[in-house]
This record gives C-alpha cells, sequence and structure tokens, in this order.
C-alpha cells in the first residue's frame, strides 16, 4: 500500500514547500489542494506545472489527486470558512459554468502531472433550489465534466457534502 497525504494540511505554505515536508515525512504522494495559497486552476502558469512536475520527480512523489472541492480564491477577500461555491449545483448558470471550467481546468492539470483523479463537491444546498433541481443541475455539470475528463484520460472522483441525498 502507498500513503499519499494532503498539501490541504499546508495552507501556510507555500506548494513547493508543502511538497517538501509531504515527503519528508515520508509519504509516497500527495494530494495537491487547488485552491489558493497553492495551486488555482485558471491561474497556473506552464512554468510552474513543470516546476512542480520537477519537484515531485525530485522528492519521488506521485501526485495522487488534484483536490478542487473549494474555491476559496474565487471570492476578494477570501471568506473566513472554506466555500463550495460558486458550486456545481448553484442554480445560477453562470456560476455553475466558473465551476465547470474550474474543474475542467484542474483535469488538465490532474493529466500533465499524471494525477489519476480530481475530487469535487456538488456544494452545498442553495435556499430557493430544491434537491432534485440541484441534482440536476449537479448531474449536467458533471456530464460536461466526464466529456473532458475523457478527453484528458483522467478518472473522476465526487464528494457530495452537505445534508441533501436527492437521489434516496
Amino acid at each position: 500500500m502507498r500513503l499519499a497525504y494532503s498539501t490541504n494540511a499546508y495552507t501556510r505554505s507555500e506548494l513547493p514547500a508543502a511538497l517538501r515536508a509531504i515527503a519528508a515525512l515520508g509519504y509516497d504522494g500527495a494530494e495537491i489542494l487547488c485552491d489558493r495559497p497553492h495551486w488555482f486552476p485558471g491561474e497556473v502558469t506552464e512554468a510552474e506545472l513543470e516546476d512542480i512536475a520537477a519537484l515531485c520527480a525530485e522528492l519521488g512523489l506521485g501526485i495522487g489527486n488534484l483536490n478542487a472541492n473549494t474555491a476559496n480564491g474565487y471570492f476578494d477577500p477570501p471568506p473566513p470558512e472554506n466555500s463550495f461555491e460558486p458550486a456545481l449545483t448553484n442554480p445560477d448558470p453562470t456560476l455553475r459554468r466558473w465551476r465547470q471550467d474550474y474543474t475542467i481546468e484542474a483535469l488538465r492539470l490532474a493529466s500533465r502531472l499524471g494525477a489519476r483523479s480530481v475530487s469535487v463537491t456538488a456544494g452545498r444546498p442553495t435556499p430557493g433550489c430544491p434537491p432534485q433541481t440541484a441534482l440536476g443541475h449537479f448531474v449536467d455539470s458533471l456530464q460536461r465534466i466526464c466529456e473532458a475528463a475523457s478527453a484528458s484520460n483522467t478518472s473522476r472522483a465526487c464528494w457530495w457534502s452537505g445534508r441533501a441525498r436527492p437521489w434516496r
């Protein structure tokens, strides 16, 4: 068994320092947080991607997953607690599309690093949006994301947050 640790535990450090700390602890791999202060999809340059790939190779660290659950970097100033908005279930189609694009960019990064998955969240229940409607938004969002994942040969992992379980 190989174990990985998330850079999410190192949000007071830059990504390279977080990866070095994880490798120093003896882990075989890492999950990279796709949010500030680490990697915010759409803002990662080709040079940064290549530098992280080279650092991981140097450290012998595999990347198992890119964690695109939160999007705190979307907000200015950032929220005091983790935010799952804009979400894949958000009733606003513009915000939903932003999250889809954010996730698709995380898939591109994952593919380039050799990560086999990207974790996403549906988001939390939104007032005024019935669970069945939210589920429809989620399914539609995942369809677009899965099409992009297939094109990039990256598998998908989904995490539903919140209390609503509309599929029951």
